[in-house]
């Protein structure tokens, strides 16, 4: 998006006064030439998305003598990264990061050390307890491959799966919630789902790039019978309707006064969006449903008839 430049208006003053008429009339007309060029500039600088992209960079590669792949974004201040073999070995980090000298992160005890490179990045990264090297590349916007994230919460808890897609969109990932790692579906880029399976849930969720940069999002309600009594420990799942299939964002249970409410992390604002906020029973059968329209966040209340 094009910077937002307040012109210098101080020798357009001057020649106001140092001017006849007709120097007033054409420094105005220049003038206001100038400001509407700059807020239609300001107008047409594109999406947050698009900015987004241009501020962060992405770099994908495997973490030598194992089978594990590595992802990075970072933006210049803040780096996320990876490591996902795929049987076992998955690990997030985040923090600070320096464009021009080493940065290091931890996470559960294990270390990344980062270090830029004319080409991409280089390092070391703890895997089961032994330091290996990496040496990854940058990869375009454009390309399918880099770092990809799922999160959505469950109660107290939060799902989350992760996805190194390299260049020749072969992958790396798991999905766990709890410590307990879940089946999942083999991961589909080009839709940004991924279905996953456990004892009470059989779900499709969305896959998105990961980034530095997140907003969030409440979702928020009451469920009541039908004599408008309020009620306590109820569960709810809301769903993103607007794709095919649709996607849970997440599933919580109402408090003593009848209300729920989501906190969902969205990689970046969302067009508006219809979405469908279900009662389930204790067999995950639906037994209330309601619908809403919004682009972040939303409140629906639900009735059980």
């Amino acid at each position: 998006m094009p910077t937002l430049v307040t012109p210098d208006l101080s020798s357009a003053v001057l020649g106001l006064f140092a001017s006849g008429k007709t120097r007033v009339n054409n420094v105005i007309a220049k003038c206001l030439m100038l400001f509407s060029l700059v807020f239609l500039l300001a107008a047409c600088g594109g999406s947050d998305e698009a900015e987004r992209n241009e501020a962060e960079r992405k770099y994908v590669g495997q973490v030598t003598g194992t089978d594990a792949y590595i992802g990075l974004v970072e933006n210049g201040d803040q780096l996320l990264a990876y490591v996902c073999d795929g049987n076992g070995i998955s690990r997030w980090f985040k923090g600070g990061f320096s464009p021009v000298q080493a940065s290091t992160l931890t996470a559960g005890g294990q270390t990344l050390v980062v270090q830029p490179t004319p080409q991409g990045l280089q390092g070391a990264v703890d895997v089961d307890g032994v330091p290996r090297t990496f040496t990854v590349r940058q990869v375009p916007q454009s390309s399918e491959a880099g770092l990809y994230r799922a999160e959505v919460p469950i109660d107290d808890q939060t799902m989350v799966g992760g996805w190194v897609v390299l260049e020749d969109l072969t992958h790396r990932g798991l999905v766990s919630l709890g410590g307990t790692t879940l089946t999942t579906s083999s991961l589909s880029v080009s839709s940004g789902t991924v279905q996953v399976t456990s004892p009470t849930l059989n779900s499709f969720v969305s896959v998105k790039p990961a980034t530095t940069i997140t907003t969030s999002c409440g979702y928020t309600g009451m469920v009541t019978n039908a004599a408008g009594a309020r009620l306590a420990g109820v569960r709810v799942r809301v769903f993103d309707t607007s794709t095919t299939p649709e996607r849970l964002i997440g599933e919580t249970t109402t408090d003593a006064t009848g209300n729920y409410r989501l906190t969902v992390n969205q990689t970046s604002p969302s067009p508006t969006k219809t979405y469908r906020a279900v009662v389930v029973n204790s067999a995950g059968q639906t037994v209330a449903q309601e619908s809403a329209t919004a682009s972040c966040g939303a409140t629906i209340h639900l009735v059980v008839r």
